[in-house]
């Protein structure tokens, strides 16, 4: 599906946060995505961009006018 960057965010390598960052996409910046999946700190959605593909947090995106995510993921108590 096609959806909205809410805010400047990182295109990563792999789904998750401490992945190295391949780029940086603006806000209001609209993407086509490929795939989503449940990461350990969260979703994350796969996008192409021209010859790249790169990761997203599913968090930062929005679909029409609604969040997509409106959760955040802690860690377990120990």
């Amino acid at each position: 599906g096609s959806v909205e960057v809410l805010a400047s965010l990182n295109v990563r390598t792999q789904p998750r946060r401490d992945s190295p960052i391949i780029g940086t996409l603006a806000e209001g910046t609209v993407v086509n995505l490929n795939y989503c999946t449940m990461a350990t700190d969260g979703i994350w959605c796969r996008a192409s961009f021209g010859t790249e593909t790169g990761w997203l947090a599913k968090s930062a995106l929005r679909q029409n006018e609604w969040p997509i995510v409106t959760y955040r993921v802690t860690p377990p108590a120990p």
